[in-house]
């Protein structure tokens, strides 16, 4: 397997100012919850719809399970599978888990989140070489 991964330097430092800077501790910062609200605030920022792709992106993991995938998939299955490892301490939004039941059960994700265009998905960035 081959993961690339693309992406542009900055050209100028003003560029680096672009995400805000996080005040918070270390321990704070790994609440799911503040995670997923960064990668839709991030998204929204591209001109993206945050919420909806993140969702379709939580549904298409919990479908199609990518952690035997090496290390990039296993981080992907933990970032996008809401209560990983029985946390049932995570103060989840509803819609968070029920996009994780969906992909289970084997809905259509792109059905389910339709105002997350093919190509607008955090998981349509990723192929996978298959030789």
């Amino acid at each position: 397997m081959n993961f690339q991964f693309q992406y542009t330097m900055p050209t100028n430092f003003s560029q680096l100012k672009e995400y805000p800077e996080l005040r918070r501790s270390f321990r704070e910062t790994l609440d799911r919850s503040s995670s997923y609200l960064s990668l839709e605030n991030v998204m929204d920022s591209h001109g993206l719809k945050g919420r909806s792709c993140l969702l379709r992106s939580i549904c298409e993991v919990a479908e199609t399970p990518v952690y035997y995938n090496g290390l990039i998939g296993e981080l992907l299955h933990v970032i996008f599978t809401p209560g990983y490892g029985f946390n049932n301490e995570e103060h989840l939004e509803w819609d968070y888990r029920e996009a994780r039941r969906l992909g289970e059960e084997g809905a259509d994700c792109r059905q389910a989140y339709t105002t997350c265009p093919f190509g607008e998905g955090l998981l349509d960035l990723i192929s996978v070489l298959d030789t």
